[in-house]
């Protein structure tokens, strides 16, 4: 966020993230970046190889750009952004680093020390932002990135600017399967209704409260859809941002992985 106290970046200002990652209350740039003549704000995020091709799965050890793109109306005098990697159980996966002159790594303080890619100094007057992301070890799973931004009048204030809303994309492991199952005895859970009319499935086993586990609703593509943070008991899940389908809830647990299909019907 770029306001009079947080211009040089809020990670690095306010030890806050405002990507709209799990963690962060909600908060993006928007909620403080607003009333201005620039919007709407558009934010694209591309995951390039070391030869500048796309890709649609990680490898481990590997190191990526990552390019972001901002676009809005009007003539805003400025950019700024913000970026984390997440993986899901909601922990920081891999590492990041500047991949061009107007950014920078720093740690969110309030968000358990979690480090963000965000603008570097004062406001960029490119709305063009690369960042090293060096993959995690193997069998992390899927990866998520957060990230958020805006365009600003540089005007000392955060008042008639405006932001893009807080996005995420995920991308899959390359060539490990995001559906493995726990070592050993399977755990009680009980799923209901399955399929699910209304998106809405009740969700119950003793092993919920034993683990806490945290649980992600993944489409049948790999791709997350949901998080549903640690869980300590029977809870339900409302299946919000699922398409007609089959798709699977994840339970991640200090012990391993599970997962449960699950039969969405709208």
């Amino acid at each position: 966020m770029l306001f009079s106290g947080n211009s040089n970046g809020r990670a690095t200002q306010a030890g806050q993230g405002n990507t709209g990652a799990p963690g962060e209350g909600g908060q993006t740039c928007g909620n403080c970046h607003n009333g201005g003549a620039f919007g709407p704000v558009s934010g694209t995020l591309s995951v390039l190889d070391g030869t500048g091709n796309p890709v649609s799965a990680w490898q481990s050890g590997q190191t990526y750009d990552l390019e972001f793109e901002l676009s809005s109306s009007g003539s805003p005098s400025g950019y700024g952004f913000q970026l984390t990697a997440l993986d899901a159980s909601e922990t920081f996966a891999g590492s990041l680093s500047a991949g061009s002159a107007n950014t920078k790594v720093a740690t969110a303080s309030a968000v358990g020390s979690r480090p963000y890619a965000e603008h570097n100094g004062g406001a960029s007057a490119s709305p063009n932002f690369t960042v090293s992301w060096t993959a995690p070890a193997a069998g992390t799973g899927p990866v998520t990135f957060y990230f958020c931004g805006n365009a600003v009048n540089v005007n000392g204030a955060s008042s008639n600017d405006n932001a893009m809303p807080g996005r995420s994309l995920s991308l899959p492991e390359d060539g490990v399967s995001q559906l493995a199952d726990l070592a050993g005895t399977k755990p009680d859970l009980e799923l209901f209704p399955n399929p699910a009319p209304n998106g809405v499935v009740q969700v119950r086993g003793e092993w919920l409260a034993q683990e806490r586990p945290t649980v992600t609703l993944i489409d049948g593509a790999g791709r997350v859809v949901r998080h549903f943070g640690p869980v300590d008991g029977a809870f339900e899940a409302a299946l919000d941002g699922a398409s007609n389908g089959l798709h699977y809830l994840r339970f991640q647990s200090r012990n391993g992985v599970h997962t449960e299909p699950v039969q969405v019907l709208r």
